[in-house]
């Protein structure tokens, strides 16, 4: 029979195996062991959580693109405010913009001063919302909101009294392909007709973590005052009918300026429209071709004279900024427009005694602030 103090090693033999786990290959859970664990798993889940939230959204709107005015290669990220898969950009917008001008690229025109633009949303198409005007340094940071789609509506104007026409034309060119059109059409409470751009903010590059920047160049024509001249008059033209060219000249004060023309009018002091058949009238204006042919011409008789008008804004007024062409004096470009009249002229259909023929043009000339005013001159041909 054994001892107790044989039995007390066989014991603590027993509390030891007890203590490191009683199958093979098994151990105790120490308390660090636990605490790594722990960690371990929570790391996990935070993982997971970030990759559903914010990894996998912004996967889906990523598109790759190329902003083809500078011919740069990127790929943008659209904002997660957006609607998913849409491509248009939303958010914070540094909205950038610097007014230039036609003739010369060595003239800017400063916000606050000579230009301004303010900026507009039209989410319903039928109600313009503001996003502010461009402040004097040239660059608005705004929030562009998602039901926008993107669309960004600039309202481009002149500074009270500087003189400066809006040129829609290079406008279009030079802000290609962000640019979608314009319209001439009031969109504050003004119900004053202003000229807008419609932008696309689709394309434009995103940075992770920075403020995308929007840059837009409105371009701008600087007005002078037009000069008339007319030829010498003409004698001894007979009793035959002969064609006719009288050859006025407009030429403006300033180089590098430009004037708007928004009406001619012939006017010819005789009743009788076989004296003085009118042919054409030459148009010099920017981007014409040919002449206006008496086809395209208003003719009214009045109590003493015909007179032929012709319009040249589609909304057929002398005070549409939006239509009427300009007439230009560039840089080492002749000062000269030349508005030949031809007509043909025969004095031997006169029913009335008929010795002399006066031959009168008018030009009104469309200035910056909406204000018509009438250049003219006569001319006489005597039998």
């Amino acid at each position: 029979m054994e001892s107790d103090q044989n039995l007390r090693p066989k014991t603590s033999i027993v509390r030891k195996i007890q203590a490191h786990g009683n199958g093979r290959g098994q151990k105790a859970v120490t308390p660090i062991v636990s605490a790594i664990i722990a960690i371990v798993i929570t790391l996990l889940i935070v993982g997971v959580v970030v990759y559903v939230a914010y990894v996998m959204p912004n996967q889906a709107n990523v598109v790759s693109s190329t902003n083809s005015s500078t011919s740069v290669s990127s790929t943008t990220s659209y904002s997660s405010a957006c609607t998913s898969g849409q491509p248009y950009y939303c958010g914070s917008l540094s909205f950038t913009a610097s007014g230039q001008d036609h003739f010369s690229s060595t003239t800017s025109y400063t916000y606050s001063t000579n230009i301004a633009t303010t900026l507009f949303t039209n989410p319903t198409g039928n109600a313009f919302q503001s996003l502010g005007p461009i402040p004097s340094g040239g660059t608005l940071v705004t929030n562009l909101p998602p039901n926008a789609n993107g669309i960004i509506y600039a309202e481009v104007s002149e500074q009270s009294a500087q003189n400066l026409y809006v040129d829609t034309a290079l406008t279009m060119a030079r802000n290609t392909p962000y640019i979608q059109g314009w319209t001439y059409q009031p969109v504050d409470n003004t119900n004053t007709n202003q000229f807008v751009f419609k932008l696309n903010t689709a394309g434009i590059p995103v940075q992770s973590g920075l403020t995308p920047t929007f840059t837009f160049y409105p371009y701008f024509i600087k007005y002078s005052t037009v000069s008339l001249t007319t030829p010498a008059n003409i004698t001894s033209v007979g009793s035959s009918s002969v064609n006719e060219f009288v050859q006025w000249t407009t030429s403006l004060a300033t180089v590098n300026t430009g004037a708007e023309i928004t009406e001619a009018i012939i006017t010819v002091n005789n009743t009788n429209p076989a004296v003085a058949q009118p042919l054409y009238l030459n148009n010099p204006t920017v981007g014409a071709t040919g002449t206006i042919p008496l086809s395209s011409m208003t003719s009214t008789l009045l109590s003493s004279s015909y007179q032929y008008n012709y319009y040249f804004t589609t909304s057929k007024t002398t005070t549409d900024l939006s239509s009427g062409p300009f007439i230009a004096y560039g840089q080492n470009a002749l000062n000269s427009q030349q508005w030949t009249f031809a007509y043909t002229n025969n004095f031997g259909a006169c029913t009335v005694t008929c010795n002399g023929l006066l031959v009168t043009l008018a030009l009104y000339v469309l200035q910056p602030s909406g204000t018509p005013i009438v250049v003219t001159h006569a001319w006489t041909a005597s039998k």
